[in-house]
C-alpha cells in the first residue's frame, strides 16, 4: 500500500498553518489540487481527507465506517451533548431519542407542517415586496430568519418573530459565537488553559444562552400543554418503543438546540447558494420562473404543488452539490469526506462539474448518479454562505400586496402522518368489504403467516434498513422459510421518498421478492407510494377500490353474512 500523501508540517502545530480559519474549504481544495483527492493532515491531530467519489464510496458503507465526532463537532457537544447529530456511536441517550423522534420526521409529518412554513415564508416575501426596488436585501441574514423561525414554529410551537426585529434573534448571536469558537478551539495549540481563559468564558456564556432559550421554550410548553404533534411534544410525551424509557429534560434541551442549530443553518446556507447560482445563470433563472408560473401561476402555493416542480428540485440539489484499494486506513483513524470536492468530481459529473447546470440533477439523470455521489450538505462555521450577498426584489404583480394577507392551501390532517395512516385506512375499509382486519407489527408475523388469511404488508425503508420492529421479520425472510410461507396470499404496500434514490423502496422490494421466491402468492403487484407525489391519500383509496378489494373477492354482498379475516402487518 502507498503512504497517504501529505504536505510537510511543523513541529507541534502540524499543518494548522496550512488552513485559513476564515476559508477552510478553499484551503482544503487547494491542498487537494496539489496532493490529489486523498491526503493526510495534522490539525494538530492526524486526519485523512477524501475528495473524490472513487475514494469516498467505501466510506459510506456503514458496516465498515461509523461517524467520528471530532474537531469542531466535538466542541459543539458542549452545547448539544448526545443530541442526534453530535452523539457518539452507540450513546444510549441518542439511541432513545432516535427511536422516539423517527416517526416525527416522516414525510407526512413534514407535510403537515406546511401551513406553518408558509406562514413564515409569507412574512419574508411580504417584507421584500414592501421594500423599494433599489433596497439591498442581505439574503443570508433573511434566509437565517426564515429557517430559524420556521423550525421554532413547526418544531416547538414558538414564534421568534425575527422579521419584526432590527437585529437577529439572540439565539443566532449565541449560536454564531458557539460555532465560531468551536472551530477555533479544535485548532488550539496545546498551551496551558489559562492562556484561553477569556475565550473559554465567552464560549461558556454563549452555550449557557442557548440552554437558557431552549429551557424557556420547554418550561412554557410544560406550563401550557398542547395537543400539537410537533417534535417538542414527541420528546416530552413519547416513550422509547424498545426500552420504554422517556427523554429527561437535559436530553430534550440538547436536542432542541441541535434542531435549531443544524436545521436552520444548513437550510439557510443552501437557499443562499440557490439564489446566488440562479442570479448568476439567467437561463436557469428563467426556466425556474417559467415552471413556477406554469404549475402555480397566481394561485396560492399548496402542499400539493411540492411534488410538481422537478426543475426547482434539481436547482436546489445542484446548488447544494456545488478508500479505493490504494491506501490503508487503520482502525480508529478519522477520515473526513470533503463534500464540496465530492460534489464537483468530474469523473461523476463531467468536465463541466463546476458549472451550475441543474439538468444533471433532474429526473432520470439524477437517479442514474452513483449511490452516495451527492449528499445534502451539513456544514461546519458550521456552514458556508456567500459572503456579502445582497439581492434586490422586484414585484412582478402589484396585486400581490392587496392579497398578501390571504393564505391559500389545504391543511393536511395531523393524524395522516405515516404508514400507520395508510394501514388505518385499509383497516377501516375492511368491514365494508366483508373482512375483519387484524393489525400487528411485522415482527409478530415471523413463522405465523397462514394460508387462509390474506396479508397486506405496509412497510418502508429507513436509510435502506427495516425499522426496529421489523428487523426479525426481514432476517426471517432471508432464511428462505418456504415451508412457512408457501400458499400465503399477500400484497406489499411500500411507502417511500423518491429523493432517497439509493434506498427508495429497498425493504418493500425485498419483502415482496422474498415472499414470492418462497412460494407465497401475490394478490396485487407491489405498490410503490412516493410520498412527495401529490395527494397520496386519494392514491391509497383508488388502489383499494380498484385493486385490493376486487382481488380479495369484491365488496360484501348484502345477503352475505360471513366475515373473513385480513391480516395487516405494519412496520412502524
Amino acid at each position: 500500500m502507498d503512504p497517504v500523501p501529505s504536505p510537510r508540517g511543523y513541529p507541534i502545530v502540524g499543518n494548522v498553518m496550512d488552513i485559513d480559519p476564515e476559508h477552510p474549504n478553499e484551503s482544503l481544495a487547494h491542498i487537494a489540487a496539489i496532493y490529489g483527492p486523498v491526503f493526510r493532515l495534522w490539525l494538530p491531530a492526524e486526519r485523512v481527507f477524501v475528495g473524490s467519489y472513487a475514494a469516498a464510496k467505501d466510506l459510506f458503507r456503514e458496516h465498515r465506517f461509523q461517524k467520528g465526532v471530532t474537531g469542531p463537532l466535538a466542541q459543539v457537544r458542549h452545547a448539544t451533548g448526545d443530541g442526534v447529530f453530535t452523539a457518539m456511536p452507540g450513546e444510549h441517550g441518542w439511541e432513545i431519542a432516535h427511536r422516539v423522534l423517527m416517526p416525527a420526521f416522516g414525510p407526512l409529518s413534514i407535510k403537515a407542517m406546511f401551513p406553518e412554513m408558509q406562514d413564515i415564508a409569507s412574512q419574508m416575501v411580504l417584507r421584500w415586496a414592501r421594500f423599494n426596488e433599489d433596497h439591498a436585501i442581505n439574503a443570508a441574514d433573511d434566509f437565517t430568519r426564515l429557517t430559524l423561525d420556521s423550525i421554532a414554529l413547526c418544531v416547538m410551537g414558538d414564534r421568534f418573530n425575527s422579521f419584526y426585529r432590527e437585529h437577529q434573534h439572540p439565539f443566532v448571536d449565541a449560536m454564531v459565537g458557539t460555532l465560531t469558537e468551536s472551530f477555533t478551539r479544535s485548532r488550539r495549540l496545546p498551551l496551558p488553559s489559562m492562556v484561553y481563559s477569556a475565550q473559554d468564558k465567552a464560549f461558556q456564556l454563549d452555550v449557557d444562552r442557548l440552554v437558557q432559550i431552549s429551557q424557556e421554550l420547554l418550561t412554557t410548553r410544560r406550563a401550557h400543554p398542547s395537543d400539537k404533534k410537533d417534535l417538542l411534544n414527541a420528546m416530552i410525551k413519547r416513550r422509547d418503543p424498545k426500552t420504554g424509557e422517556g427523554l429527561d429534560d437535559p436530553t430534550i434541551i440538547r436536542n432542541m438546540i441541535t434542531f435549531l442549530i443544524a436545521g436552520h443553518e444548513t437550510t439557510s446556507g443552501m437557499l443562499s447558494f440557490f439564489f446566488y447560482e440562479l442570479l448568476e445563470n439567467p437561463a436557469a433563472y428563467r426556466k425556474a420562473q417559467e415552471e413556477v408560473d406554469t404549475v402555480i401561476g397566481k394561485s396560492g402555493v399548496t402542499v400539493d404543488h411540492m411534488g410538481k416542480l422537478p426543475y426547482l428540485e434539481a436547482c436546489l440539489a445542484k446548488g447544494d452539490q456545488v478508500i479505493g484499494g490504494k491506501y490503508t486506513i487503520k482502525d480508529k483513524h478519522y477520515v473526513t469526506v470533503m463534500l464540496a470536492q465530492l460534489h464537483r468530481d468530474p469523473e461523476v459529473y463531467g468536465a463541466d462539474a463546476q458549472s451550475f447546470r441543474p439538468e444533471r440533477m433532474e429526473g432520470k439523470a439524477f437517479s442514474e448518479l452513483p449511490a452516495n455521489s451527492w449528499k445534502l450538505l451539513i456544514k461546519t462555521s458550521l456552514t458556508i454562505k456567500p459572503q456579502d450577498f445582497y439581492i434586490k426584489a422586484h414585484l412582478r404583480d402589484p396585486e400581490f400586496l392587496h392579497h398578501a394577507g390571504l393564505v391559500s392551501g389545504e391543511h393536511v390532517p395531523e393524524e395522516k402522518k405515516s404508514s400507520k395512516s395508510h394501514t388505518k385506512a385499509i383497516a377501516d375499509s375492511a368491514p365494508d368489504n366483508g373482512f375483519k382486519a387484524e393489525v400487528q407489527g411485522l415482527d409478530s408475523a415471523v413463522s405465523s403467516l397462514k394460508g387462509d388469511v390474506p396479508v397486506v404488508i405496509v412497510t418502508a425503508s429507513y436509510e435502506g434498513l427495516p425499522p426496529d420492529n421489523a428487523t426479525h421479520f426481514v432476517e426471517w425472510l432471508k432464511s428462505d422459510p418456504s415451508e412457512e410461507v408457501m400458499g400465503v396470499k399477500y400484497c406489499v404496500f411500500g411507502v417511500g421518498n423518491k429523493e432517497w434514490v439509493s434506498t427508495y423502496q429497498k425493504i418493500p422490494t425485498f419483502v415482496d421478492d422474498a415472499l414470492s421466491k418462497n412460494g407465497a402468492t401475490r394478490l396485487t403487484d407491489r405498490i410503490a407510494l412516493d410520498v412527495t407525489s401529490g395527494n397520496i391519500f386519494d392514491f391509497v383509496d383508488e388502489w383499494q377500490e380498484k385493486s385490493l378489494w376486487p382481488k380479495l373477492g369484491g365488496k360484501k354482498k348484502e345477503s352475505d353474512s360471513s366475515v373473513k379475516t385480513l391480516s395487516l402487518e405494519i412496520d412502524v
